[in-house]
Parts: C-alpha cells; structure tokens; sequence
C-alpha cells in the first residue's frame, strides 16, 4: 500500500471512531495478574487480527511495548515479515525483557530482506545483542547499502571486543559508501569500549579509524576518542594537532584542552602558545582561561603586554578567569594602552577580577605616582563598589591633578553614604568645584530615597472621606509596606469595601527617612511613599555649615538645600535671600523661585507677583505653577493656585508648564481645569494630552466626569497618538457586557 493511502485510511479509520484500544496516555495496566495475562491476550490478539484496523492494530503493539513479557514474543515475531506491521511489531519487542527477544530478532535475520531486514537489525542494536556479532558480521558485505549500514551500526552498538574486532577488519577492505559507515561503527564500539575502560583495545580502533580514508568529520571523532584513550599520553598526540597545519584536528585538540584537566597540558599549552600564529594563540589563550592554573599566568600575560590587538585581547580576558592577583598592576597600566581594544579589554578585566585582595591592589593603586593610573583605579573602585575605598576617594578629591581630583568625585557622588557628608561638605568648602557639589547633591538626593523598613505608616484611613463611612486601615496599610510595598492602591482589594456603592478616599500619615509626611487619594489612585525631603541628619548637617562657608560654596549649598528640601532647609533659603552678599541673595532667590515642593508657593506667588527684578518674576510663576502639581495638595488649594497663576500668565510657554503640572498632579480637579484649556489653538494639543494622562489614571473611580471629557478631547485633536489613548480610556468608562 502507498503511503499516501495508507495515511488517509488511518484519519478515515480514527475519524469513524474505529479505535477500541485506549491511546498511551490512557493506559490503565491492571494489577491483578490475571487480569494482567487476559488484558495482554486481548491485545495480543488484536495485534494479529488481519482484518482489525491498523490503528488498532498499532495501538496494541504500542501497549505491547509496556505490558508484554515472553507471551508476546511469538506473536510479535510473526508480524516480523508484514510490511505494515513491521516496524510495530518490532517497538513492541525491543522493550520486553529476556533472551527470547533476542534468538526471535536473530531468527528474523535470515528471513528478511531490504528495509524489513534492515528494520529487525537496528532492533537488534538498540537491545545491544552480544549474540548477534557473528550474524551482524556477515551482513556488512550485503549488497544493500542500507542493510550494510544498519549492521555497522548495530555492531557499534554491541561495542564488545568481538564486535569491535568485525568492525574494524571489515574497515581495512571497506570502500565507497560503506567505508564510511562502517568508519562510523568502529567509532561508536572504540567509545563503548573506552566507557567499558578498555583502553588499550578502544585506541586501536580510533587509530585505524584515522588512519583509513573516512570522511574528515568521522576522521576527527577519531582523533579525539584517540587522545582521550590514551589518556595522559595523549597530551602529545593532541600538542601535535595543536602544531600542525590541519584546523579542523586543531578545533578537535582545543575542544579536548577545555575537557581534560592534565597538567602537563597546560604546561605545554603555556609553553607552546607564544609560538602560534595568532588566530591560533587567540584559541590557546581561552582554553588556558578556562584551565584557572596560576602557573599559566608569565605566558598569558607575556602575550598579554604584547603582540597583535586581537591576542592581547584574549590574553587579558584570561587572566581573570585564572584569578592571580600578581597580574593586576599589569592590567592597571595595559587599561591606559595607546590602543583602545586593549584598554577597554583591560578595564573590563580589572572590573571583574574576582576576589577581595584585588579590591586592595586596586584601591592601593589610587595613591600610584602617575596620575592617569590613579584615574584608572578610582574608575575601578567605583565599578567594584569597593566601600573599603571610602578614605582613599575622600583624599583622591583634595588631588593637585584635576583629573584625578574630577574622577574622585564622580565615584563619591556614586558610592557615598550619611557618614560620608560632613567630610564631602569641608571638601566643598576647599575646593569649591562644581564636581564636589554635584557629588554632594547626589549623596544627600540618595538620603531620601524610598527602601524597605524606611517607611513607618502612622494612620491611614480608608472610605467615603471626609464624613462617610470609613475603616482604620493602619495595620493593614502597615503590612502591605513592611512587605516591600513603596507604592499603595487605593482600592477594595487591598481595605475592602467600607462604603459600598460611593466614591471612596485613602489618607494616610506616614514617615520616610524620619520625615513626616500625609497624602489623601482617591479610589483606584496610588500613594508612592517618596520623602520631599533627605533625612534631618543631612540637612542639619549642610544648614550648619553655610555660618562659615565661602560665598562659592555657601551657593552650592544652597543649591544642594533645594535638592533636600523641607522646612529646616527652606527657612535657610528664606534668610541667604536677606544676605549682605549680592551673589548669595541672588542664588537664594532662585533656588527659591525653584524649590521642589508647594512648601514655597506663597513666597514664589509675592515675588511673581511684586518683584521688581523681571527675571525673578519669571522664575517664580514658573516655580509656582510647577508647585501646582504637588501630589500633596488638596483640590481647593490646588484650584485657588491655578486660579493665581492664570491671572498672571502672560505667554504660551507658562500654560504649557501649567498643564504639566496639572497632568502630574492628577485628580478630576485637575482635569476640570486642563479642559478649560482645549478652546487655545496654541496648546489645544497639550491640553489634551494632559486630559487624556489624567483621565487613564481617573477612568476606574470617576467614568463618568472621564466620557465627557474624552468625548470633547476626540473632538478637539487630530494626533493619532492622542485620539488613541483618548478612545482607549473613553472605551474603558462603557459598562461591560453582562456575562451569558
């Protein structure tokens, strides 16, 4: 029968539900045994059934494989010769145990020619019939290749000395075709053989193997199963393809230098890596990074400090794979090589050399006589996070070499901490640079940051605020924050449903870093737990130092104070504005104009308002509008500040930082008024993007106040970007379909 038909006659027998038998993933084995008998004469039976379909037929060997035992050897046997029952019959013999399998498989071979025959001795393979040699031996002079072939195959399988010995005198007359599966045999029982640790009979067969002519792949597997029978002999063996002139053996001996771990290897590999052609001393130099022995390191770094850039490049990318430290003040110089692959190379190699005693070679490079290493190590200190370092950075900064002194600075502003500031503001003071600012305005931004354990809830309620129905949430509000949470959902999921059916609120009072603070948001909105200001400690500690301060650095500190807000720091801004000192007063009333929070809005509003100065009156009408976005303001003080602030906008540019601020801000207050923005041809555009931001974030609590909005918005823009995010929130205010 064709293949063809015989597929559509398998779909048409599935299809008309003709499959009695369970599929595998159904069997259920009895575990009585004679029902275990009867079930395994029923399958038995059906497998020999002429006239039963084959899919059933196939289902029954399939099970065959699983539950039958000697029983099913004879049955089995005599589908041997069907051609479609054949390869069944035979997945259903190769897993049962015991001899019988095996003189039934032995039987067949006289019995069957072609693809049967070759089917039966592959079967024969798989189940690795020591008996089967003798018969196996004859088949490799058949005159159907694929017969040959399976037969080769099989005797590799077998991979005893006897089959072994077939194999390779069938090789030594072997041609064409069959040289090269035979080849593939004898490769198979030389690995047998070696896994069986017969050493000296398995290298015998590699060695004929190599020295046929087989294919170069077959030829190179035996080269490798030849080295490694050999054992530590073979290190000659495998220096000899390292030298010679064949890549494809050399490929072989470097794949077998990342196996075996002789250490004679790596001494001939150390000694003979200087002596190659570079493309090969690039290969060496890996493979001597992945052996991590010390003893390498002369050659490696040898190859390292010079010779062409792509090996210098392996040899550096080595040495921290070996790990000796002796090496380092090596790589520290070679990471300011002329040539640039080299030095990244080695930079990348100091940065990731492990262990803690380069960490201490590095930062004792910081006080190196030569500045541009002294630049190199504090780089590498920096990459490393060697905190140990802290003293030697602090001293690198005071650096006569600018460079140095910069490079200092950078990693401070990167790695220091609290205990750090006192020392980084007298830095300030001396050198009044712009580097020591920005690092000290780095740490002191790090102080506040939001971590574990650094927010204490005080109270938090949750419902209809202000006179509604509520619930204390705090010990809920408390968990949900000590188990990681910086950011809190106002939603019935986390504090249930206190007021069912009604606009609800969260509030809560909290502490970040020692700075109280207190957010109310609506249903559905977040409170992240963010302090506006660094911990009091640090700003104790910049406030205390203004007193003497020179002017240079009395400004960069009041900068840094912007940074840091709160009380205590906006009340020393408020006084350097009533400064002597021209320049200080100037600094201090743009840092005000500036300041992060609305904690200033009322002074920013006066100077917008009054000053004479027009340039301060810019500054603080653009700070006032951004303080309008203060997450913590409620929605009156927020609209009475909107309303300040329109009266005195005079161009586009402050209705644009307006509606950044009221997008920020959020809230359907806020919404309300970037609407009344959406009749101004010169910022219809923004007005609806800031409608469009607020309303994703209002859509869940406020849908209603969110349609009507979006409606106008779809009306009002053509940007496609806009009308997408205003259809999708329009979408999202739709009741859902009622599930059927």
């Amino acid at each position: 029968m064709k293949m063809k038909n015989m597929k559509w006659m398998l779909v048409t027998v599935a299809a008309a539900g003709l499959m009695a038998l369970p599929s595998q993933a159904q069997w259920q084995i009895p575990a009585d045994p004679a029902a275990k008998k009867e079930y395994v004469a029923k399958l038995l039976a059906t497998a020999q059934k002429t006239d039963a379909p084959l899919i059933e037929r196939f289902a029954a060997c399939r099970e065959l494989s699983v539950v039958g035992d000697k029983s099913a050897v004879p049955v089995l046997a005599a589908l041997l010769p069907d051609e479609k029952m054949s390869h069944m019959a035979r997945y259903g013999l190769e897993p049962i145990p015991g001899p019988a399998v095996d003189a039934a498989l032995r039987d067949a071979l006289g019995k069957l020619k072609g693809k049967l025959l070759a089917g039966v001795i592959n079967s024969i393979g798989v189940r690795r019939d020591a008996k089967a040699v003798e018969p196996l031996a004859k088949l490799l002079a058949d005159a159907d290749a694929n017969v040959v072939c399976a037969a080769a195959a099989s005797l590799g399988k077998i991979g005893n000395v006897a089959a072994a010995s077939v194999l390779e005198k069938a090789l030594a007359g072997a041609s064409g075709a069959n040289l090269n599966v035979i080849a593939d045999g004898c490769i198979r029982a030389a690995d047998a053989l070696l896994a069986a640790g017969k050493r000296d009979k398995a290298t015998a067969l590699y060695d004929c193997v190599r020295a046929a002519k087989a294919p170069r792949h077959i030829r190179m597997a035996a080269m490798r199963g030849a080295i490694l029978a050999r054992g530590p002999a073979g290190v000659t063996m495998l220096m000899e393809q390292v030298k010679g002139d064949d890549n494809a053996m050399f490929a072989v001996a470097m794949r077998l230098a990342h196996e075996m771990r002789d250490a004679k290897l790596t001494q001939a590999l150390a000694a003979e890596v200087g002596k190659l052609a570079p493309e090969k001393q690039v290969v060496v130099l890996q493979a001597l990074g992945d052996r991590k022995d010390t003893a390498t390191v002369p050659a490696v770094l040898a190859a390292a400090k010079a010779g062409p850039s792509n090996v210098r490049v392996a040899a550096i990318r080595a040495l921290p794979q070996i790990g000796c430290p002796s090496c380092l003040a090596s790589l520290v110089t070679m990471a300011s090589d002329a040539d640039a692959e080299v030095a990244a190379a080695a930079q990348a190699a100091l940065a990731g050399f492990p262990g803690k005693e380069a960490d201490g070679t590095i930062a004792n490079l910081m006080s190196a006589p030569d500045a541009k290493t002294r630049c190199t190590a504090i780089d590498l200190v920096g990459q490393r996070r060697v905190v140990s370092a802290m003293p030697a950075l602090l001293k690198a900064a005071e650096d006569a070499d600018k460079q140095v002194s910069t490079a200092s600075f950078k990693v401070l502003g990167d790695m220091a901490g609290a205990a750090e500031i006192p020392a980084m503001i007298a830095l300030l003071s001396k050198t009044q640079s712009s580097g020591a600012e920005n690092a000290l305005s780095a740490v002191c931004a790090r102080q506040g940051e939001p971590a574990a354990g650094s927010v204490v809830i005080k109270k938090a309620v949750y419902g209809a605020l202000p006179d509604g129905p509520l619930a204390e949430v705090t010990k809920k509000a408390a968990e949900l924050v000590k188990s990681g949470v910086v950011t809190l959902e106002a939603s019935n999921g986390n504090f249930g449903d206190p007021a069912p059916k009604k606009p609800k609120k969260l509030c809560v009072d909290y502490i970040v870093n020692g700075v109280a603070a207190s957010k109310t948001v609506a249903e559905n909105e977040t409170i992240t737990f963010t302090s506006v200001t660094v911990s009091p400690a640090c700003v104790d500690a910049l406030c205390g130092a203004m007193a003497q301060a020179p002017v240079p650095a009395k400004q960069a500190l009041l900068r840094i104070l912007r940074s840091a807000g709160g009380p205590k720091a906006l009340t020393a801004v408020r006084a350097a504005m009533t400064d002597a000192n021209a320049e200080i007063k100037d600094t201090a009333t743009r840092v005000l104009c500036d300041w992060t929070t609305a904690e200033a809005a009322d002074e920013q509003l006066a100077l917008a308002k009054t000053s004479p100065n027009k340039t301060y009156k810019v500054l603080a009408l653009r700070g006032y509008i951004r303080a309008i976005g203060d997450a913590n303001l409620d929605a009156a003080k927020r609209q009475a500040m909107c309303k300040e602030a329109t009266a005195l906008i005079q161009g586009d540019a402050e209705k644009r930082l307006l509606l950044s601020a009221l997008s920020n801000a959020g809230g359907a207050d806020s919404l309300a008024m970037v609407m009344s923005h959406l009749d101004n041809p010169a910022i219809k555009d923004e007005a609806c993007l800031a409608a469009a931001a607020i309303s994703e974030r209002l859509v869940a609590s406020n849908p209603t106040v969110v349609a009507e909005a979006m409606k106008k918005v779809v009306k009002a823009t053509k940007n496609e970007g806009i009308l997408r995010r205003a259809r999708k929130a329009l979408g999202q205010t739709r009741p859902k379909p009622a599930a059927k």
